[in-house]
């Protein structure tokens, strides 16, 4: 005879209510962890000045990704991306063209002469303050001694700038400013942009793939549910860098010679259009953590260790693959080349943030070793 009971009782056996219970509990304190964690970490950043970390943006101001970076990027139709234009934090001043320092005007002072340095992130100078990046040391170097400062150096380093970027920023814009002069120190963005390559891909900048990235992750439908919860987003970020990490050295370099050869064509390029602008050029090689001999400090030796899996042998066995590249472009073009990979073997102290970002200290080194050639090119 069916039960009068009008309500069903559901009998949930005790084990699997207690291992439901203990992963729900086990969750949520992950979850409020996480996000006490990132809610520190903002606060944080709002009270410090990152000048190591960007972040992107459409050209009307959207955001692109979830970084967090105290420097802006914004997308631009001809040079991919570049820097917004008046940005403002402590220790760094991004002018209403661009650049990092201060605004600059076409026309110059009777008897001045004019140095533009390109480059990327090195240039620009992560980690240092405006006074403390290469280009402004480079034009106190050069004025050492002089009654007036003759000489104007400027910084048109931009953060993940490749030397294909940096010509096409000569032809749309530094050549309008009348350099007499105009320095590439670059090279690690184009060896590091080929690292990221699969072995037999073509040419495309790193910034490409983490556009698709975004685009990709947005069709995700399921997964940004997930991604509501700050624990799994930590996860989604960590997990691929523990992977990376813990990697076996793969070199995805090795017969990838188009890509050393594409480096020197554009450097040649670049050569060829200031000659023909009436600009001398100087070709700089960037300085780079591996290629530094003599007595390393130990701060560094630490450094290496940390890179040592995957990125240490690439740059060991390639990076001077780029540094030829640039020899060569120079001889071809009969401009200046300056080797600035061993401009730190005979010092003791610390020069190295990371793989290829350089300390204020390391700054005023590389600004000692360029100014002579600079100086030459300039007819001082």
């Amino acid at each position: 005879m069916p039960s009068s009971n009008p309500y069903l009782t559901v009998r949930v056996p005790k084990k699997l209510a207690l291992a439901v219970g203990s992963v729900l509990v086990i969750f949520s304190l992950l979850e409020i962890g996480q996000r006490v964690s990132d809610l520190r970490k903002t606060a944080h950043r709002a009270q410090r000045v990152n000048l190591r970390a960007t972040r992107s943006e459409t050209a009307s101001g959207i955001p692109i990704g979830d970084r967090q970076g105290s420097i802006v990027l914004v997308h631009d139709p001809v040079l991919l991306f570049r820097l917004k234009a008046d940005q403002r934090v402590e220790g760094m001043t991004v002018n209403a063209q661009g650049f990092r320092g201060g605004n600059w005007a076409r026309d110059k002072a009777a008897g001045t002469r004019r140095a533009i340095v390109l480059g990327g992130s090195a240039v620009f100078g992560f980690g240092v303050t405006d006074g403390e990046a290469l280009a402004p040391v480079l034009e106190r170097e050069l004025n050492r001694g002089r009654a007036a400062a003759a000489i104007e150096v400027w910084n048109a380093g931009v953060p993940g700038f490749d030397a294909n970027q940096e010509l096409g920023l000569l032809c749309t814009e530094v050549m309008d400013y009348r350099p007499d002069v105009v320095v590439f120190c670059d090279g690690w963005n184009d060896f590091y942009g080929a690292t990221l390559r699969p072995s037999g891909g073509t040419y495309e900048h790193p910034f490409f793939t983490q556009l698709e990235e975004v685009i990709a992750e947005s069709g995700q439908r399921a997964l940004n549910v997930l991604r509501a919860s700050a624990f799994f987003r930590g996860l989604e970020r960590r997990v691929p860098e523990w992977v990376r990490a813990r990697a076996a050295p793969v070199s995805t370099l090795a017969g990838e010679s188009r890509d050393v050869a594409r480096y020197r064509d554009v450097l040649a390029r670049a050569a060829a259009l200031a000659s023909a602008a009436g600009i001398k050029m100087v070709i700089a090689a960037q300085p780079e953590l591996f290629q530094r001999a003599g007595a390393v400090p130990g701060e560094e030796r630490d450094l290496r260790a940390k890179y040592e899996r995957g990125y240490g042998p690439l740059a060991r066995e390639h990076y001077r693959d780029y540094v030829g590249a640039a020899d060569e472009a120079a001889r071809r073009a009969n401009v200046a080349f300056v080797d600035c990979t061993r401009v730190f073997d005979d010092c003791e102290g610390v020069i190295f943030t990371d793989p290829c970002h350089l300390n204020a200290a390391g700054n005023e080194r590389l600004a000692r070793r360029l100014a002579p050639v600079l100086a030459a090119a300039l007819g001082l």
